[in-house]
């Protein structure tokens, strides 16, 4: 461990567990991580900081034989770790520690129901609340090389310094305006978004895709499972294999042959050595097995897109809570987003299942704000 005025930087096991217990009794940690995700499916952790009773910790996860330690710290339920823009920490963590980290605040989230700003940046957040301008100058360096710079270590310091800083001054905004609680939700509701879907289910977020007719879009399932597959084990980005407009397109198309599949994509000729016939494979098996079926397996369709009546009816619904919201003071986006708005409308409107429908988000605080606006809606429906 070295001592500097800022931090302390943790480089071995006995001392980071030395520690752990008392940050187990604080109500707030304040946590951030650097990592590097450019060549690799699953990000590689780089540092692990944290603020605890005013001291700032930098734990090297390169040195530190077992990060798992940290685990029952950070799913312990009374203490809120708190984060800014958390998605991908969160996702850092499942990677490489293996564990979900909870209860969680996002300070990203905090100051959207402080309209502050709706995707506000940390560097951003803390030059309006605290009117200091952090430096930018260490944010693409090599967070894996060893040592550390000193202006690498003070510009991961100062990622928690200031977090601790002004959550306090959020807090208590969100404590008299009494948005702590559904700050909160937001927040768990965004973490558990980052908990990954099985890899069969990965091509119902394909963009477009749900034009396909329903036999090529249950090959598409199978398409973006191999290369879900494919990718985890190889530790390579999913683009690296084929991106998703290149596996629409084979859906579509059904090449039978690598010189097929050549004629269909536009891809690097790497990807077509090392990928293509293998592609070719997987479509031939689908297809195969669709011609021994009398119909096809069942599986969910892509939710289509909503034509210009709904799309101006869903207008009209997010008009309506645009206003509720302006008399509440926040962004339209905190009362409902376009997500969980879309759902909404195509379960009761269009009386359609809809896969991202999710009752919680409806509930408690949104249920009292948003059901007369949503309910007048559908009463002149």
């Amino acid at each position: 461990m070295s001592n500097n005025p800022n931090y302390l930087y943790i480089s071995d096991q006995s001392t980071l567990e030395s520690y752990i217990e008392s940050w187990s009794t604080e109500p707030f940690l304040f946590v951030d991580t650097e990592f590097i995700r450019t060549q690799t499916f699953y990000p590689i952790l780089a540092l692990v900081q944290i603020q605890a009773k005013g001291q700032t910790f930098l734990i090297d996860p390169k040195t530190i034989e077992d990060m798992s330690c940290l685990k029952p710290l950070f799913t312990n339920p009374n203490v809120v770790k708190v984060l800014h823009a958390l998605s991908e920490d969160i996702e850092v963590f499942m990677a490489e520690l293996d564990v979900f980290v909870t209860p969680v605040l996002d300070t990203q989230v905090a100051a959207k129901w402080l309209n502050i700003g709706e995707s506000i940046g940390y560097a951003k957040l803390i030059e309006h609340g605290l009117d200091v301008v952090l430096p930018k100058d260490q944010t693409q360096s090599d967070w894996l090389q060893r040592p550390l710079t000193d202006k690498q270590k003070q510009y991961a310091a100062d990622d928690v310094i200031y977090l601790e800083q002004i959550f306090a001054q959020l807090h208590q905004a969100l404590k008299d305006k009494d948005f702590f609680d559904v700050t909160l939700e937001d927040s768990t509701r965004l973490a558990s978004n980052m908990l990954g879907k099985p890899s069969d289910q990965y091509y119902l977020k394909v963009k477009r895709a749900w034009k396909l007719p329903a036999a090529n879009q249950y090959v598409l399932k199978q398409l973006c499972t191999w290369r879900e597959e494919l990718a985890k084990s190889e530790n390579v980005p999913r683009t690296r294999v084929f991106n998703d407009v290149a596996l629409v397109q084979i859906a579509e198309r059904l090449p039978q042959s690598k010189h097929d599949l050549t004629n269909i994509v536009d891809v690097h000729p790497k990807q077509i050595r090392k990928y293509a016939q293998l592609a070719v494979d997987c479509v031939k098996e689908q297809v195969t097995a669709l011609a021994q079926q009398s119909s096809l397996p069942e599986f969910d369709l892509i939710e289509p897109g909503l034509n210009s009546k709904a799309q101006g009816e869903l207008k009209k619904m997010k008009q309506a809570i645009g206003v509720k919201a302006e008399q509440l003071g926040i962004f339209a986006d905190c009362l409902c987003n376009k997500k969980h708005l879309e759902s909404f409308y195509r379960r009761y409107v269009l009386n359609q299942p809809s896969l991202n429908y999710d009752e919680t988000y409806f509930g408690g605080f949104r249920q009292q704000l948003l059901q007369p606006v949503l309910l007048e809606f559908l009463n002149h429906e």
